[in-house]
């Protein structure tokens, strides 16, 4: 929530001989109605009126939250098994339908093959179904119905596509199963291993979401797996093999969910990142490549899929996807070549006036009736000679 500046400026230093002889000058009256007006510094009864209010807000919201919800239990959580707390790290399935129970599916974690994680109560999923989890054990399903206060309000979703997803004013009712729970330990309080494994199940996770053509989501995932491997500042001398390759790994998944999403400059940076740790790369050279031929910039293009197809000497699958790549690469570039002749030709062709526009829209009008005329005779003497 974005505050208030409570520190008001200070006055201007008088400088010069005027200023130390005559003394402090009083400020000149601004009268131009434009210029913002100087704020006043708040009091402290102010100050305690606003963070009042802040906090009556934020205490109404919560107990709408804890309203906004219901629960139907489909199977019942594992005897003895573990209940969700704030914090824990979650391994959950989440159907989202619109307005009521098997509406219209606007989310869907079973179609992307792979549960999503999340962080128990910490805002990653929408307020009221964040709380409402918290009610679930592992091995829980659930539906839940959540109130429009509890969901995306009256503005509803707009997706990364641009596409509302979710109208305003909606009511959500998810098909909710808990896979697993389990403890989060902060980042700096990892080690090493805990740190890897993380990094590689994010991993395997975005490969499944991509091959199901969820790119968006894959890079999230991607991104997320990133974090651990970055977050080794002294790796040891043995560790730092493991690092560079998961990055180089990762940086490369990211490239390629960069391109699919139409961020190629990023996918650039992501393959540029990968030969910084491994030179003469070859599906680096390859996705940056792929990257200046979907920009356009076809001379890039093919230095890049050049340079990959000879670092990939030996590898015949992947000198085959270079060798289709720059067979795309040419026919973008023909395609380009005949539009341009196309804008020349219009260009150089003259210019009608009004009149002669008219009289050319008037011929084609009379042609058009007799070839009319000729088609339908020719439709009638058909059908009699049948």
């Amino acid at each position: 929530m974005p505050w208030e500046n409570l520190n008001s400026e200070p006055e201007p230093t008088p400088t010069g001989s005027t200023a130390l002889t005559q003394g402090p000058q009083p400020e000149p009256e601004d009268d131009d109605p434009d210029k913002p007006k100087k704020k006043k510094p708040m009091t402290d009864e102010e100050r305690e009126a606003l963070f009042k209010d802040e906090k009556d807000a934020h205490e109404k919201l919560q107990a709408d939250l804890a309203k906004c919800w219901s629960k139907r239990v489909i199977t019942p959580g594992k005897v003895n098994g573990r209940e969700m707390k704030a914090g824990d790290r979650v391994h959950v399935h989440v159907v989202g339908y619109l307005h009521k129970e098997n509406g219209q599916v606007y989310e869907s974690t079973r179609d992307r093959g792979v549960p999503m994680i999340i962080i128990a109560n910490r805002g990653s999923l929408v307020p009221g179904l964040d709380l409402a989890l918290l009610s679930c054990a592992v091995g829980e399903r659930a539906i839940f119905t959540i109130q429009p206060v509890g969901g995306y309000g009256n503005r509803g979703y707009v997706d990364a596509n641009g596409l509302r997803t979710v109208p305003g004013s909606c009511t959500l009712v998810f098909d909710v199963e808990v896979v697993s729970i389990a403890d989060e330990e902060e980042l700096w309080e990892m080690d090493f291993n805990t740190k890897m494994r993380y990094a590689r199940e994010y991993r395997e996770r975005g490969n499944t979401i991509f091959k199901n053509k969820y790119f968006q989501v894959a890079n999230d995932e991607y991104e997320q797996g990133m974090r651990y491997l970055l977050f080794n500042p002294h790796p040891k001398e043995e560790e730092a093999p493991f690092i560079n390759e998961g990055l180089a790994a990762v940086q490369l998944n990211l490239a390629a969910c960069k391109l699919r999403i139409g961020r190629e400059q990023e996918a650039i940076k992501h393959a540029e990142a990968v030969l910084q740790i491994i030179p003469e790369q070859p599906k680096a050279y390859y996705r940056i490549g792929q990257a200046h031929v979907q920009l356009g910039h076809y001379r890039q293009a093919e230095n890049f899929l050049n340079k990959s197809k000879k670092a990939s000497e030996g590898d015949e699958a992947a000198v085959a996807s270079v060798n289709k790549e720059l067979e795309r690469l040419a026919a973008r570039q023909e395609r380009h070549k005949r539009g341009q002749k196309k804008a020349a030709v219009k260009m150089m062709k003259p210019k009608l006036s009004r009149y002669e526009l008219l009289k050319e829209e008037v011929l084609k009008r009379k042609l058009a009736v007799p070839l009319g005329v000729v088609a339908a005779s020719l439709v009638i003497a058909l059908f009699v000679y049948i």
